[in-house]
């Protein structure tokens, strides 16, 4: 192969990879704009009676499970406290459980616990970890405030009259 052969393929291989890296952040952005089915809406909505959105930085919805009878879905948030936005950050992980099938159908379960303070960098990494120790190749859906407002059809408040959105 001659030198600038060589070259070009070089410089075929980085512009592919380039597309590749700027390609998930468009489909990422994509994917938190997507309407979501409605157990997932609801498992927003009850996230969003605990956190206000105002609040939250982000939050990462990972693929629900089914096993058997039962669906199962996690959420790790990431909200700024009030007296602390630019730093710390509490992470929440919220859980929910739907029988799906059987004589318990329809039942719910969810719970929202805060678990730690951290930057915003070692959230991403927690992340990261959960979902390469589930074996799950799918990304979390990625949602900022802004996302989760189009996504639940909400009207956001003005910020100086309310932490909070509007139905």
């Amino acid at each position: 192969m001659t030198d600038v052969a060589q070259d070009n393929t070089q410089d075929m291989e980085h512009v592919a990879e380039a597309e590749r890296e700027s390609a998930v952040p468009e489909e990422q952005g994509a994917a938190s704009r997507r309407p979501v089915t409605e157990t997932a809406e609801r498992f927003l909505r009850a996230i969003l009676g605990e956190i206000p959105v105002a609040h939250i930085e982000v939050l990462y919805l990972f693929r629900p499970l089914r096993q058997g009878q039962v669906e199962t879905g996690v959420a790790v948030v990431a909200a700024a406290p009030p007296e602390d936005p630019a730093h710390r950050h509490t992470v929440h992980t919220a859980r929910y459980r739907l029988v799906v099938k059987g004589p318990d159908r329809g039942r719910w379960e969810y719970d929202c616990v805060a678990e730690a303070d951290a930057p915003l960098l070692t959230i991403e990494t927690v992340v990261r970890g959960v979902q390469q120790r589930s074996g799950d190749d799918a990304e979390p859906v990625l949602y900022d405030p802004a996302s989760l407002a189009h996504v639940l059809r909400l009207e956001p408040v003005a910020p100086q009259d309310s932490d909070t959105l509007a139905a």
